[in-house]
């Protein structure tokens, strides 16, 4: 859980005591790489939670057929070896959230704010739509 979301939960469940241990790509202590994961199987624990995916609002990306793509597959992928993992371990968590395409994340300090923000920044914001269109979100 090294992304905006996932950073914020890490911090909460660490502070209120739990042992908290993050499948990445990258290795590093207190991590296990998806790799590692797919090869020696899912190490005890109480809960798994998945917020892996691809930022859709990717600022350096353009929303091409490629990145649906590749959205897609960050998401589909990870689910379905978390799913295989729990399946084949001998003690399965107690609980498995799964957190995928959701709509925007505010927050201070990252999120979308800071990319909605640069155009009217440079004047070059203003309204976009009615108003009245749904956009959900999370803070």
């Amino acid at each position: 859980m090294t992304g905006f979301i996932g950073t914020a939960v890490t911090q909460l469940l660490r502070g209120r005591g739990h042992e908290v241990k993050l499948v990445s790509r990258q290795p590093g202590p207190g991590r296990i790489t998806w790799s590692e994961l797919s090869e020696s199987g899912l190490p005890l624990c109480d809960v798994v939670i998945n917020l892996a995916g691809e930022n859709i609002l990717n600022p350096l990306r353009r929303w091409n057929e490629t990145f649906q793509k590749e959205v897609l597959t960050s998401r589909l992928d990870t689910t379905h070896l978390l799913a295989k993992a729990i399946t084949e371990t001998a003690h399965p968590p107690q609980a498995w959230i799964l957190v995928t395409g959701v709509g925007v994340v505010l927050g201070r300090g990252g999120g979308a704010i800071s990319h909605m923000l640069l155009p009217f920044r440079l004047g070059l914001g203003g309204p976009i739509g009615s108003g009245r269109q749904f956009f959900p979100w999370i803070h």
